[in-house]
C-alpha cells in the first residue's frame, strides 16, 4: 500500500458553493478565504493543474470577483447546470489531458462525491462549516 497526499496529484478539481468559501462566522470566512489563497498559489506554483466543476453557473464571474488574486490559477471552469459533476469531471480530465488517479475532487455533496468515485477519482468530501483542510488529506492506494 502507499500513501499519499493532496500534493502528489497533478489536478484539483474544486466545486465553487461552500468548498472555495464556507457558510461560516466572518472571521472563519476570511481565515479560510487566506488559507484557499495560499494554498492554490502553492499548487500553482507547484505546476498543478486547477479545475473547477460546478453546478452554479455564475461561479466563474463570482470567483473571479470574490478570488482575483488566484483567477489566473485556474486552467478550465465548467460550471453548468443540470450536468452531473461526473460528466463535467470527464470532461476536464479529457481537456486537460489527466487520467483518473492523477486528480483529485473537492466537494461539499456527498452524491457529486459518489459520482465521481465511479470515475476512479480521488474525492475529499469537504465539511460545508469548515471548509478544506489539505493537510489532513491522506491518499492510500
Amino acid at each position: 500500500m502507499t500513501i499519499q497526499t493532496y500534493l502528489d496529484k497533478r489536478l484539483h478539481i474544486f466545486d465553487y458553493d461552500e468548498t472555495l468559501y464556507i457558510n461560516s462566522s466572518h472571521e472563519n470566512k476570511r481565515t479560510y478565504h487566506h488559507y484557499i489563497i495560499k494554498k492554490i498559489l502553492e499548487l500553482k506554483s507547484q505546476g498543478k493543474l486547477i479545475a473547477m466543476a460546478s453546478h452554479n453557473i455564475y461561479a466563474k464571474s463570482f470567483f473571479h470577483s470574490r478570488y482575483p488574486e488566484i483567477y489566473h490559477c485556474f486552467d478550465m471552469f465548467v460550471c453548468e447546470y443540470p450536468l452531473n459533476k461526473d460528466i463535467m469531471v470527464s470532461n476536464i480530465l479529457k481537456s486537460l489531458n489527466c487520467q483518473p488517479d492523477e486528480a483529485i475532487f473537492y466537494d461539499d455533496r456527498k452524491y457529486n462525491i459518489d459520482l465521481v468515485k465511479q470515475l476512479d477519482v480521488f474525492c475529499y468530501l469537504v465539511d460545508e462549516t469548515i471548509g478544506i483542510n489539505f493537510e489532513d488529506i491522506v491518499i492510500k492506494n
